[in-house]
């Protein structure tokens, strides 16, 4: 089909992903329990080692590919721009960014012979944002991030601008063909066809109170940004020249979103009190919903994390360059920035604890090194795993420091150490004591 794909990958979790993480792993953690062969072909499970098989099938292919230090959502719509090419995603904030956008169920399996002349083709739907934009007339590109921040996100939840939608006429609520979220989305679309960024914004925090104004138009900004602005720093990994990049950066000048105006002299639009107690029983539901996450996030808050340009900052460029070309596994990034490592789920007896315990020795020996370029105090992480009793709890574990009577290596200076010293540590780790069955493997695996 003379289809060159570039593949970028998730790096490191983002704080405003963390909550979203946690509930997906009670999930799969409730889809393993009830796994078996009567539901096996009505629920979806995929192998544990999947992204690992798929790194390794993308290098045997040559096909290119990037692991980002942290989500690639960004980084995607900014090749994808940058380049005029399609992304092939299942995520609806593709719809947003105003990237040519091919939702992954819409591409046939199929290869059929190209009708209109030599070659072969996929068949599928390719997205543009100029037809959504044609549906609702006035409506501009620049309000697009506006609208998915109203209609909730990974940003800001839905609820926070219940106010704003009470005083919102929903179009179309009494057809019975459409929910409620897409009466919302469709309001949502055409109240702001009819404003423009700056006075939407107005409108928006004047349903707020003063105290969270700030705040909201802080996370407003930040996302209009995130949607609009274009970085190039996966360029290089992906095998682009710097001559390249340096032209993109030229075409692609970025412009930071700023609101004008002041946000305290806002007057305020009352709530109007009807449908509260309506209201109050969902929230209180969805608080029951959203309690574990919050109580799990809350302690994973009392462990001290750093910002991410500063963790990225103090690791060695060797390592860096390493991860984006995934030769580590993503959760290095999460052990670095936030102590934080969670465990995967898979399909086993629930009788028993968890088998990724088993692991607990490695990962702290791995904590260590990794940690020790940021801050060599830090002596405990967390990890998050099931109990028997299908529950995700949060444990602590202490990093290993001393082995075979020496302190292990800094991540600056592993590259230095003899390759025996390295085995040494890799063994002691492993619990590897007699060498004979090491001499029984295939000398590509030692």
């Amino acid at each position: 089909c003379k289809v060159k794909p570039l593949v970028l990958l998730d790096g490191g979790i983002e704080d405003r992903k963390l909550k979203t993480i946690i509930k997906r792993t009670k999930e799969r953690i409730n889809s393993a329990y009830s796994f078996c062969s009567l539901n096996q072909k009505k629920i979806k499970y995929f192998p544990l080692l999947i992204k690992e098989i798929f790194r390794d099938v993308m290098r045997e292919k040559n096909i290119r590919h990037v692991q980002c230090l942290f989500e690639a959502d960004n980084d995607i719509a900014s090749v994808a721009k940058i380049l005029n090419c399609p992304v092939l995603s299942y995520d609806s904030d593709f719809y947003i960014y105003g990237t040519l956008y091919i939702p992954f169920d819409t591409l046939d399996t199929h290869v059929v012979k190209n009708p209109n002349g030599n070659g072969y083709m996929k068949c599928c739907k390719i997205y543009k944002v100029e037809n959504l934009l044609k549906s609702f007339k006035g409506l501009d590109q620049t309000m697009l991030p506006l609208a998915a921040i109203l209609l909730g996100n990974d940003y800001v939840k839905y609820k926070t601008f219940k106010n704003f939608f009470r005083h919102l006429k929903l179009r179309g609520a009494s057809n019975k063909r459409r929910n409620h979220r897409q009466c919302c989305i469709e309001t949502t679309l055409i109240w702001l066809s009819k404003h423009t960024l700056n006075n939407a914004i107005i409108e928006v925090l004047s349903s707020l109170i003063k105290p969270v104004r700030q705040k909201i138009l802080d996370l407003i900004e930040v996302n209009i940004n995130n949607y609009t602005n274009i970085s190039t720093e996966v360029l290089i990994p992906l095998g682009f020249s710097t001559a390249y990049v340096s032209l993109a950066n030229t075409y692609h000048l970025n412009k930071s979103f700023k609101f004008n105006g002041d946000i305290n002299a806002l007057t305020y639009i009352e709530e109007d009190c009807k449908e509260e107690n309506n209201e109050k029983e969902e929230e209180q539901e969805q608080e029951k919903e959203d309690g574990i996450e919050t109580q799990i996030t809350n302690t994973l808050n009392e462990f001290k994390s750093m910002s991410k340009n500063a963790a990225v900052n103090n690791l060695p460029l060797w390592f860096v360059n390493e991860f984006l070309r995934s030769k580590y596994p993503a959760h290095f990034m999460d052990l670095i920035v936030r102590c934080l490592y969670i465990c995967p789920v898979q399909v086993e007896d629930y009788c028993y604890p968890s088998s990724a315990i088993t692991s607990l020795k490695i990962l702290s020996v791995i904590f260590r090194i990794l940690k020790s370029t940021i801050d060599d105090k830090v002596c405990y992480m967390k990890y998050m795993v099931r109990n028997q009793n299908k529950k995700l709890m949060c444990c602590t574990l202490e990093a290993t420091k001393i082995m075979n009577m020496c302190e292990l290596p800094s991540l600056f200076n592993l590259k230095e150490i003899p390759l025996l010293i390295r085995r040494q540590i890799l063994n002691n780790t492993l619990g590897i004591t007699n060498m004979d069955c090491i001499n029984e493997v295939p000398p590509e695996w030692r």
